[in-house]
């Protein structure tokens, strides 16, 4: 719980084109708030965040905790995002946890029935794939890294070019992947026949995996930005 059990929780996900806000009131109800459009990160995050809180009759004082995705994903919208929650973490002196925003998404893969070893692949760009690891199973949050490693060695970055190569090898795993990826990437027909349609990480989920955060947010960049 956070720091003041009655405090409200805000989890802030802008690691896609489609950043999105979700607030948990101290008795439990969850307000979700979605933003569009390619600025949303840098120019609608603060006063989405405002309004948010205004229509739940809240002051940024009644956050104890907030919650924000590392990535990987958009360079500039996990800069914002990441530097939104500190700094508000800060001025209203509230816990801070990073969550892998792809953790949303296998969460979303439990919920829809799958159990075992789960792989995200998410193309990054730049040549590159990030590939997560992750357990399912009854628990909760339902979710565990295969190892019991941090998220910064669960999920890597791997060459485009390898990608089929290390599928083989995680033949056992149900997989969260674009099939189009799949395919340019010349992998086999049972890796394509094991590929689930993945989601766009949403902040409602980032609530319910606090358990796999960590207090010093640092943004899964994986690869070098490209100017």
């Amino acid at each position: 719980m956070p720091r003041n059990s009655t405090a409200a929780v805000l989890a802030i996900e802008t690691s896609t084109r489609a950043p999105s806000l979700a607030l948990r009131l101290p008795d439990g109800t969850v307000t979700v708030r979605e933003l569009d459009g390619e600025g949303a990160h840098a120019s609608d995050l603060a006063p989405a965040i405002q309004g948010l809180l205004h229509d739940a009759e809240l002051a940024p004082g009644d956050l104890g905790r907030l919650i924000v995705g590392t990535g990987p994903g958009s360079l500039t919208g996990l800069r914002v995002g990441a530097a939104t929650a500190i700094g508000l973490a800060c001025v209203v002196d509230a816990d801070l946890w990073g969550v892998p925003s792809l953790a949303a998404v296998a969460l979303a893969a439990r919920d829809a029935g799958a159990r075992g070893p789960l792989i995200h692949v998410h193309d990054i760009r730049g040549g590159h794939v990030a590939l997560a690891e992750f357990i399912a199973d009854d628990s909760d949050p339902g979710l565990a890294w295969p190892t019991g490693c941090d998220a910064q060695s669960s999920i890597r970055a791997i060459a485009y070019a390898d990608l089929a190569a290390e599928l083989a090898r995680l033949a056992e795993a149900a997989l969260i992947a674009d099939r189009q990826l799949l395919e340019r990437s010349g992998a086999r027909p049972e890796d394509l026949d094991r590929a689930l349609t993945p989601v766009a990480p949403r902040a409602a989920a980032l609530l319910r995996l606090k358990a796999l955060g960590a207090a010093d947010v640092q943004p899964l960049y994986l690869r070098a930005f490209g100017a």
